[in-house]
């Protein structure tokens, strides 16, 4: 892949539409990416990366903030990239997901991620996710692999240079993706501590099983369990399986006895049951006697009351004439009711009619009085809509004004924050800076201890006449000295640690300071001019805060005061509408209540006469009927029909109940003559005696069914305990085999055999990866040195308690020794970790299998190397982009400048950052 031409708008720190044009670099050879700290060096990587893939290159760089805060509101943000594949031409744009101001109105709107990829047949695919894996699949390669392929970063291959195995193997195990490696370790360790966990619980459980065992009387047995465990099963099983076999002996005598019992107690239950049944008989044909000559004298009283109730028919026939009469007379009441209810409604529509006349008099004088009243209180506001009109126009003049003084505040304390954050920023970047040189001063100082150290080391081991091993001669006229301060090498990692954060901070410090006083000129320049368009004078910041008060408060006041005034016209407007409305409702209402009073007179009058006539009717109607009203006359009715009622019901109740009586005697004469003929003859047995016989053999049974029953838990117990302490035993003796086959895999996978080497499964596969790595970074590394240095793996642990495999050394040919490449200064490591990267990118290239990349990236680090090295370094990458690869060095180093006369220099303004090409 190698890419033709890129294009990106509102991206990052480029506020407009900027444009590279990589084709213009040639087929092959080096150019440089130059430009001032945080102009956007790296970006440009970024695009290519988020163009393929919808992901910047960096891990803090996420894709929905690559919209440039420098982008006017209706620039687009979007990468395009027009890269050659295979001989093939392909086109990619994307845009991210971004938020931006409204073109129209306030407030801000979202544009939603979109990419299409252009085939070179001219097909076409849309969507950001189809997009991403329509180039995966092309390429061959995921956003991660292209990252680590095509992007070099000094920092992060430095980081792998240094690192011990186990930060060594955290880096690679993402590279290579070995995490199931990883997971199979940690699940042959899990499984491990699981079959050790279930040798515990089986254990546990022949212990619980021994426990149990029901010993009672046999000590023999008792002592057995006693001593036992789950590790002593042996001993104990034969004592329980003969304890087993004598219950089993002991039930069967105890089961031909309990059945002989059983026989004679179901013989003297059916004797005792005979015996019980001719008692109830006797008792029976007792009551049966007993309970006929009760019905009898029962019978003789009913028939008694009968023929008293018989005697008082002529008074139930004198009833029922009364009741005759009484209902013929009940329509009559009727009448009398409905002329009543006439008359009492006539009298109150005439009470009605002469309160009604009354108030619509006097409510026709109200009317006159309240027309008077409306008619004086609408001359008084005559002129209030016209003088409402003037007042509310010259109200919305002073808001428009009043809105316009409050926008400028808020400018004016937008303006001045922004101007303290800059202050603040421009403060915290001199503290930063000043950090950064007090933190470079010390680890230079600090490393060159370190060097002094390592030389008067060396020298201390010098004898005359012996080769030196660095120079090789056998003369040594002044040999170094220690120098009295030992440096440690985590001293000296610890100050690079320190200078290297010190470094970042300082650049994100400056960047930070820059950002805060462009927008700070900005916001003063608007400012400034929305104040002279307002005020209609030109006034500098400090007198605008007074100027700017004073007008505030005029427009107030104003604002106030015509408020005021819109109030009192608005009441007095409405009050002038309200009076025309209701005396135009007077005058309709006056001429209603007129009309009204004629009809209630004229109503007055015709209840009069109906009155008179209902008044008659019920006089003539109560002077022919003997009751007050139908009220009374229906009490009387239903007092005499209740008699009557009583009366005939109790005729009923007696002639039913001398019936019921005949048919009970007549039964129990029956059941008493049955009763008599199912006695048996001859003298009853003796019941108690039968009973106490049933009772005493019934308990002897009891008592050999608890000892038989006794038995039975038992031996049911140690039989079931038996059968479980057998299986136990057996699967102890499997699990045993299985937890001592797991620990020895487990701990040969994690690399914690005892008096072994440290060397964990997962770091054996990485260290094929690490051999095939070194060995592609030898082919530069070596070389770049003038063939002083060469990468080597270590295969020999520093001790056998700590985890190794992927420990890194470097032989070094002047001296013939191997040492450790933190031993490397600091133009070395650049080299070092420059190989490292670049094998790396090969080895990853070559495990992509068939992937073509013809660009590479390789991002600052140069400015640690002398001259020499710097050719060296030059040199090898001269060789690595060859005739068909393309690389690109970022980095500030200003001697590059003078050596490479491809260029890509990128400048940073307050308004975004511009770019040009040097070719």
């Amino acid at each position: 892949m190698k890419p033709l031409h890129l294009t990106i708008s509102a991206f990052g720190p480029y506020a407009g539409r900027t444009e590279v044009a990589f084709e213009d670099f040639g087929e092959s050879g080096l150019y440089l990416i130059t430009g001032d700290t945080g102009a956007g060096k790296t970006t440009l990587f970024d695009a290519i990366t988020f163009a393929l893939y919808g992901e910047a290159s960096g891990q803090t760089r996420d894709s929905v903030m690559l919209r440039s805060d420098y982008a006017d509101a209706a620039a687009k943000t979007f990468v395009a990239l027009t890269f050659r594949y295979h001989d093939k031409v392909y086109t990619v744009e994307r845009n991210p997901q971004y938020t931006r101001p409204k073109q129209r109105g306030e407030g801000v709107t979202t544009e939603a991620a979109g990419a299409t990829l252009t085939y070179p047949d001219g097909r076409v695919v849309t969507g950001a996710r189809q997009v991403t894996e329509a180039v995966t699949e092309l390429i061959g390669i995921d956003r991660a692999q292209f990252g680590q392929i095509v992007m070099i970063a000094q920092g992060d291959f430095l980081q792998l240079l240094l690192a011990d195995t186990r930060q060594r193997a955290g880096i690679f195990r993402r590279i290579f993706s070995t995490e199931h490696f990883q997971r199979f370790q940690l699940a042959l360790k899990d499984r491990a501590k699981q079959a050790s966990r279930q040798y515990d619980d089986l254990k546990k459980g022949a212990e619980q099983y021994i426990a149990q065992i029901v010993c009672d009387d046999r000590d023999a047995l008792r002592d057995a369990c006693a001593a036992a465990d789950a590790h002593t099963l042996d001993a104990l099983l034969p004592q329980l399986t003969d304890a087993v076999a004598d219950d089993r002996a002991s039930q069967k005598q105890l089961a031909h006895s309990l059945e002989t019992g059983r026989q004679g107690l179901e013989a003297l239950a059916a004797a005792v049951s005979q015996a019980e049944q001719e008692a109830a008989l006797r008792a029976q044909a007792a009551e049966g006697e007993t309970k006929y000559g009760q019905l009898q004298q029962a019978q003789v009283a009913l028939e008694q009351a009968l023929q008293a109730e018989q005697a008082k028919a002529d008074t139930r026939q004198d009833l029922a004439d009364r009741i005759a009469r009484a209902q013929a007379e009940l329509p009559a009441y009727d009448e009398l009711d409905a002329a009543v209810c006439t008359l009492q409604q006539a009298e109150t529509e005439g009470q009605k009619a002469v309160r009604a006349c009354a108030q619509a008099k006097q409510q026709s004088e109200q009317l006159e009085a309240q027309r008077q009243a409306l008619t004086q209180q609408r001359e008084r506001v005559q002129d209030a809509p016209v003088r409402l009109v003037e007042a509310r126009a010259a109200q919305e003049k002073a808001a428009t004004r009043q809105q316009a003084l409050a926008g400028l505040a808020r400018t004016y304390n937008e303006t001045r924050a922004l101007v303290h954050t800059y202050q603040n920023a421009k403060k915290t970047y001199l503290e930063r800076e000043q950090e950064n040189e007090t933190r470079q001063a010390a680890f230079q100082e600090l490393e060159r201890a370190f060097l002094r150290g390592q030389a008067g080391v060396l020298a201390a081991g010098l004898n005359e006449g012996q080769p030196c091993p660095v120079c090789g001669s056998t003369h040594h006229p002044a040999p170094a000295r220690p120098s009295g301060r030992d440096v440690t090498e985590a001293a000296l990692d610890e100050a690079r640690t320190q200078a290297d954060k010190a470094r970042e901070q300082a650049r994100a410090a400056s960047e930070q300071a820059a950002a805060a006083r462009a927008a700070a000129d900005a916001g003063k320049n608007r400012l400034l001019a929305d104040a002279q368009t307002l005020l209609g004078a030109d006034i500098g910041l400090e007198g605008l805060k007074e100027r700017l008060s004073g007008e505030i408060e005029q427009s107030k006041a104003a604002s106030a005061a015509l408020l005021e005034q819109v109030q009192t016209l608005t009441e007095q407007a409405q009050t002038h509408a309200d009076c025309e409305k209701s005396l135009h409702e007077l005058d309709e209402q006056a001429a209603r209540q007129q009309q009204e009073q004629v009809t209630l007179e004229r109503a007055q009058a015709e209840s009069g006469e109906r009155r008179a006539a209902a008044a008659a009717a019920v006089q003539a109607l109560r002077g022919r009927l003997a009751f007050a009203g139908k009220k009374e006359a229906m009490q009387a009715l239903n007092a005499e029909r209740k008699q009557l009622e009583t009366l005939q019901a109790a005729l009923e109740q007696a002639e039913r109940a001398r019936t019921a009586g005949a048919e009970a005697l007549a039964r129990q004469a029956a059941a008493l003559e049955t009763l008599r003929g199912q006695l048996p003859s001859g003298q009853p047995a003796d019941l108690d005696a039968l009973r106490q016989q049933y009772k005493d053999a019934d308990t002897a049974h009891r008592v050999q069914t608890q000892a038989y029953n006794a038995i039975d838990r038992r031996r049911d117990a140690n039989e079931r305990l038996l059968q479980n302490l057998t299986r136990q035993r057996t699967a102890l003796e499997n699990q045993e085999k299985v937890c001592l086959m797991l620990s020895r895999l487990a701990d040969t996978a994690c690399g914690e055999l005892t008096g072994r080497q440290k060397l964990a499964f997962e770091n054996y596969i990485l260290a094929f990866y690490f051999d095939q790595v070194i060995a592609a970074a030898n082919e530069r590394f070596h070389p770049m040195t003038g063939g002083q240095y060469r990468l080597l793996r270590r295969q020999e642990a520093m001790n056998q308690r700590a985890q190794t495999g992927l420990e890194l050394d470097v032989i070094d040919y002047y001296t013939g020794k191997t040492r450790s490449v933190r031993t490397l200064s600091g133009g070395e490591s650049f080299q070092a970790s420059l190989a490292l990267a670049l094998g790396l990118s090969d080895v990853i290239q070559r495990a992509a299998g068939g992937v073509e990349i013809d660009a590479m990236f390789i991002d600052e680090g140069f400015g640690s190397l002398d001259e020499e090295s710097l050719d060296q370094a030059m040199n090898i990458l001269a060789g690595l982009a060859g005739s068909d690869r393309l690389v690109g060095i970022i980095s500030h180093v200003a001697e590059l400048r003078t050596r490479l006369d491809k260029k890509i220099v990128v400048t940073r303004t307050r308004t975004g950052s511009r770019l040009r090409l040097e070719v």
